[in-house]
């Protein structure tokens, strides 16, 4: 929503959505998509045998592999119901009287979203997102753009269109958050802040933060070695000795009392047996952190080699580790929009405030200028600001 500009664009994506219903596109799919579970479960028994020779998180990994080339199965199914999909939201939008152009609009901010990854990728180094290849699947933007063009046209002249609800929709999304909730913990470029938790982290240069629903993850840029932080449940144990046993199940190993920016911790080093009877190697830390929590951060590879190498990044996420202090509930706050004037001195002025990495490209792309000109002075316009 914060990427639309209007009710039109908005009844615009929702009446696509109709648009696959109305189709009954789902049911067309579900038999694609059985034939394509067996290759799911195969790549899941793959997951189990990596983990089985010590990378934790692999079954997890290959069924996301496995569902991605299951969904390029599909994809040859999908592409083409995407297309009838946006030329029945450009119909629904002229039953409604809004103009079906505005699926152009739509189409445009799904283009300036894949040119931003594009050029973000490559300011960072990283190859750009694979866009229109046989994995995808929705067709290629410029190939949508091209015909929801063509489709529109065709409603040109065809009635009274309404006021497409531009300002109202600006009032309406007034204050809406932007990006990642609190709740859930912010991601603000290495750093990781949890308010309701009270703690924070550090990834090193180069690394990333994924943060998902039970866990989060410092990752480095190869994806082969990672530190995992978890909540440990209150019924695991009410010491660090109690919590590493019934966790970790370890048969041997050893520990060592440490403090980590203050934090009472015990670092173990050991091994394990796993369901096939092989030897594990383990390396985790046991954290009393804020609000009487107790935190595991496991330290994980693909192999010990890898583990070695990215040992000292490790170490230096590990030690960052830390009750939120008051410049970190600060950095902690919620994004959230908002509609001002727009300025004489234009996006680089508002950009000066913005909290935002890139913050003058991503304004642009918020209020459909990545491709360049310039709004009117004085025109409402989006911005992102801390809470």
């Amino acid at each position: 929503m914060a990427y639309m500009d209007s009710e039109a664009d908005l009844a615009g994506v929702v009446g696509h959505e109709i648009g696959h219903v109305t189709a009954r596109h789902a049911a067309q799919r579900a038999t694609s998509q059985q034939n394509a579970g067996l290759g799911v479960f195969a790549a899941s028994v793959l997951g189990a045998v990596l983990e089985s020779q010590g990378l934790p998180g692999a079954g997890q990994l290959a069924g996301q592999v496995s569902q991605t080339v299951a969904a390029g199965y599909v994809a040859s199914y999908g592409r083409d119901q995407e297309l009838q999909a946006d030329g029945l939201g450009a119909e629904y939008l002229s039953r409604i009287h809004y103009d079906p152009r505005n699926m152009i609009d739509v189409i445009t901010v799904l283009k300036n979203q894949e040119r931003f990854a594009a050029d973000q990728a490559k300011e960072e180094g990283r190859p750009a997102p694979a866009q229109g290849n046989w994995l995808a699947s929705h067709p290629s933007n410029d190939q949508r753009m091209q015909t929801i063009t063509q489709l529109a046209s065709q409603y040109k002249g065809q009635g009274n269109y309404v006021d497409e609800g531009r300002a109202r929709y600006l009032k309406v999304i007034q204050r809406m958050t932007f990006g990642d909730s609190a709740e859930q913990g912010l991601v603000r470029g290495r750093n990781f802040y949890h308010g309701p938790l009270g703690f924070a982290l550090t990834a090193p240069q180069g690394w990333g933060i994924q943060n998902d629903a039970d866990q989060l993850s410092v990752v480095n840029a190869a994806h082969d070695a990672a530190m995992v932080v978890r909540v440990v449940p209150a019924q695991a144990g009410t010491t660090h000795t109690e919590i590493l046993r019934n966790v970790l199940k370890p048969t041997q190993g050893s520990t060592q009392p440490a403090v980590i920016n203050g934090l009472q911790a015990t670092r173990f080093t050991g091994a394990r047996k796993n369901a096939q009877g092989q030897v594990q190697t383990l390396e985790a830390t046991v954290v009393s952190g804020p609000e009487a929590r107790n935190y595991l951060l496991l330290l994980s590879a693909k192999d010990a080699p890898t583990l070695q190498r990215a040992r000292t990044q490790l170490q230096e996420a590990e030690g960052s580790f830390r009750a939120l202090s008051a410049q970190d509930r600060s950095a902690a706050r919620p994004w959230v929009l908002k509609a001002v004037p727009y300025p004489k001195g234009g996006f680089t002025e508002l950009a000066r405030t913005s909290p935002i990495a890139n913050p003058e490209k991503q304004l642009r792309l918020i209020n459909g200028y990545y491709g360049g000109g310039e709004p009117k002075v004085g025109e409402l316009v989006k911005v992102i600001e801390g809470m």
